[in-house]
């Protein structure tokens, strides 16, 4: 939860409480297709781009997978206007209706394991706040996905108009496995299913004149001191 401030092609987060996933920053500038990160404690900065800012939200990459050799397999993707939304402080939003399935499937030696994934959701954007859109705005950042599943929604996530007020998504994953080779014992097992949840709201947006001020507030301080990202990052078991 925080205030985000848009001004032209500039932008600032900042978190009320906290820091951002995986990261000691509570602070984000966003200006010329890059991201600054603040970290208020240290008053040290580091500049990322914004889908390095993205991948916070998803974890840090993970390592080797060794034997392991993970694909994935009959990949859906829909997102399809859904009619009229709610309405946003008096103005009209459209929904769209997102579906995303696939399974993603893990093969190491003496083992088959598969992932079953459903992603469902809405998002409703309001088109009278075009301008209010930034950086931070990136529908992609609020999906649990990566890679070849991730690719394939991007595009189809640029048929979203206006700016995203309102988003509620859920992702349920079952897991599957099944010993393979001479010595096979049970087959294939179920585990419980585990359901991730996403929710956006915008509240009290205002529009104002550019204050003498707001200058200040959307670059990095001159006594911060300038670090790779490594340096604010937090270390995090990566997805598969």
């Amino acid at each position: 939860v925080g205030t985000v401030m848009v001004s032209g092609q500039q932008a600032r987060w900042e978190l009320e409480q906290g820091t951002f996933p995986h990261a000691t920053a509570s602070v984000a500038l966003a200006a010329r297709g890059a991201v600054t990160l603040l970290d208020t404690k240290e008053k040290i900065s580091a500049a990322c781009t914004v889908s390095e800012f993205e991948s916070l939200f998803r974890g840090l990459p993970s390592g080797d997978s060794g034997a392991s050799h993970p694909s994935v397999r009959d990949l859906s993707v829909a997102v399809k206007p859904d009619g009229a939304g709610r309405s946003f402080q008096g103005t009209a939003t459209r929904r769209y209706a997102i579906e995303v399935r696939w399974v993603l499937a893990v093969n190491n030696p003496g083992r088959f394991v598969s992932v079953k994934n459903v992603l469902l959701g809405t998002i409703e954007a309001a088109p009278d706040f075009e301008d209010a859109r930034s950086p931070f705005d990136e529908l992609t950042r609020l999906f649990p996905l990566r890679g070849e599943t991730l690719e394939a929604l991007t595009p189809e996530l640029r048929q979203v108009a206006g700016l995203p007020v309102f988003v509620n998504l859920e992702m349920s994953s079952e897991l599957q496995s099944e010993n393979v080779g001479p010595d096979v014992g049970e087959g294939m097992r179920k585990t419980p299913r585990t359901t991730t949840t996403v929710t956006r709201r915008v509240l009290h947006l205002q529009r104002r004149k550019r204050a003498a001020g707001d200058s200040a507030r959307l670059a990095a301080p001159e006594e911060y001191k300038l670090r790779g990202l490594e340096r604010l990052q937090r270390s995090a078991p990566g997805l598969p």
